[in-house]
């Protein structure tokens, strides 16, 4: 057996170790305190926010070393949600669930009308929307998520579509490979029919909102837009310690 082989076939189990990427992306409500992040009725949810109302996207390595990068942006949504079950959490409390499938994107401010080029597409396949409420009510507060997983048939698919960023593992309008999620916070939900500010939207018979509704709003979510530097390290482990077999 090739010594040398050896202590090189180590040295890749090494890197597959401690190898990581992927980029973190995120926005916080409220960048524009005048307008709401989003809204809807029946079974949509949609970006409310008008062109002009600018999010500042943010994007790092990782949590790694490198600076945060700021994008002034646009955010649009369309989502459809489909009522699944609601679960009584406490006397009074139910927790309402929905499928919800649907794409997003962050579009760049451009001129400052929020006409520019699109830099940041999403999409969610089976993911879930749930929202904490009474009866035949959501109150004010709710989620929208989406992961992969190995034994999950929810999706979630990024593609950039900006300039190349390889420090940050994104290139021009390569699709994401994952694993991936997304994850929006929405708070202050309410709509006209209720008696007070952030009180919630009522329920019609299907359990799907009766009237429009608003909400402020915050993300965040992992994209791994190109193969990591693990799977290429394991790549190059498994064809290592296949040679090193050959030669014993």
């Amino acid at each position: 057996m090739s010594r040398t082989l050896t202590v090189g076939a180590a040295a890749v189990v090494l890197l597959c170790a401690g190898s990581a990427s992927g980029a973190l992306l995120s926005f916080a409500s409220d960048v524009d305190s005048g307008s709401f992040t989003f809204g809807g009725i029946g079974n949509t949810a949609t970006a409310a926010t008008d062109p002009t109302d600018p999010f500042k996207l943010l994007i790092d390595d990782d949590n790694g070393p490198l600076d945060t990068l700021e994008f002034d942006v646009n955010f649009e949504s369309s989502f459809t949600i489909a009522y699944n079950s609601s679960v009584q959490l406490f006397p009074g409390v139910f927790l309402h669930i929905y499928e919800l499938n649907g794409d997003f994107l962050f579009r760049d401010q451009g001129d400052g009308t929020g006409s520019g080029e699109v830099l940041l597409e999403g999409t969610i396949t089976n993911g879930a929307f749930t929202a904490l409420g009474g009866p035949e009510s959501w109150s004010s507060t709710g989620t929208i998520q989406g992961n992969d997983t190995n034994d999950s048939e929810s999706q979630v698919s990024y593609t950039w579509r900006g300039d190349d960023l390889p420090d940050y593992d994104l290139f021009a309008d390569m699709k994401s490979i994952g694993p991936d999620d997304a994850s929006f916070t929405l708070t202050a939900i309410f709509s006209n029919l209720m008696q007070t500010p952030a009180s919630g939207v009522p329920l019609g018979s299907d359990f799907l909102p009766a009237d429009d509704w608003e909400s402020e709003g915050s993300f965040s979510g992992q994209a791994n837009i190109i193969p990591t530097p693990a799977s290429t390290a394991l790549a190059i482990c498994a064809f290592a310690m296949t040679a090193t077999r050959r030669r014993r």
